[in-house]
C-alpha cells in the first residue's frame, strides 16, 4: 500500500495523534490523516475535497502543504468505526491503533431488527414527527440499565443529527472498496450486549481483540464513560506507548 500522492512517508520518530470519528447519533466532523480527505459521507466513505490555496504566513502554524499528522490512533464509534477500518485498511501505515466501539461494519445481512428500525425511523421522519424518531433511537441504541442523564445526552445529539439531515435533503453517496485484511493495526472492538447484532459483529481477517459489555446497549461510551474510557486508554497505551 503506498502513501497518498505528495504526502511523505510516516517517520518511525513522529509521535502518533489520536482521531476520533463518531456516527449517527453522536454526529461529529472527522478528518482521516491524509491531509486530501474530509468527512465522511452517508455511506462512510471519505471523500475528496477542494485542495486549498490559501497560504499560511511565515512563522504561523504548519507550513502549507504539510499534513497535520503523520500517524493516528484511530477511534471510531458506530458509523465512525466504519471510516476507521476503511482508513487503516486504504492507508495502513498511516494507522498505529484502531478502537472500535460498536462498529457499522459493512459486510453481512442487515438483521430483521436493524430493518424494522430503519423502516419505523422513516415513517416518522416522513410523518414529520421528528420527536418520535428521536424516542425512537433512544429507545433503540441504549441499554436498559442507561439513566436519564444519557437518555437526554442522546435525545439532544439525536435531535441535532435529525435537523441537519433534514436541512441537508439528499446527498451523493460514495462508497469505496477496500479490503479489511489490508489493517495492520492492532484493533479493540468494544460492543454491547444490548445492542442491534449488525454492531456486534467482527469481520474475518480484522486483527482485533473484542470485549463485550453486559449492561450496554449500541452507545456504552455515552451510557458508562467511566467504565469505557478507561479500556480505550488502556489499549492505546499498550499499543502506541
Amino acid at each position: 500500500m503506498t502513501s497518498p500522492e505528495g504526502v511523505p512517508p510516516p517517520s518511525s520518530s513522529t509521535p502518533p495523534s489520536a482521531i476520533a470519528a463518531c456516527g449517527t447519533p453522536n454526529s461529529h466532523p472527522f478528518t482521516p490523516p491524509d491531509s486530501k480527505l474530509s468527512a465522511p459521507t452517508s455511506e462512510g466513505s471519505a471523500r475528496p475535497r477542494p485542495e486549498r490555496t490559501e497560504q499560511r504566513r511565515p512563522g504561523r502554524g504548519r507550513p502549507s502543504g504539510r499534513p497535520r499528522h503523520r500517524r493516528a490512533a484511530l477511534v471510531g464509534s458506530s458509523f465512525g468505526g466504519r471510516v476507521a477500518v476503511e482508513v487503516a485498511a486504504r492507508w495502513p501505515d498511516r494507522v498505529t491503533t484502531v478502537v472500535l466501539l460498536c462498529p457499522a461494519l459493512r459486510g453481512g445481512e442487515r438483521s430483521a431488527e436493524l430493518v424494522a428500525f430503519n423502516e419505523r425511523e422513516a415513517e416518522l421522519l416522513e410523518a414529520g414527527d421528528v420527536a418520535g424518531a428521536v424516542e425512537l433511537s433512544v429507545d433503540t441504541f441504549l441499554g436498559p440499565e442507561a439513566d436519564e442523564d444519557a437518555r437526554e445526552r442522546v435525545r439532544g445529539m439525536q435531535r441535532h443529527a435529525f435537523e441537519v439531515q433534514l436541512a441537508a435533503g439528499e446527498v451523493a453517496r460514495v462508497a469505496v472498496e477496500f479490503d479489511v485484511a489490508e489493517v495492520r493495526a492492532p484493533c479493540l472492538v468494544i460492543t454491547g450486549a444490548h445492542d442491534l447484532p449488525d454492531f456486534r459483529r467482527v469481520p474475518a481477517g480484522l486483527p482485533a481483540r473484542r470485549v463485550e459489555l453486559p449492561w450496554a446497549g449500541h452507545l456504552p461510551s455515552v451510557e458508562r464513560p467511566a467504565a469505557v474510557n478507561p479500556l480505550i486508554i488502556d489499549f492505546l497505551k499498550e499499543t502506541v506507548g
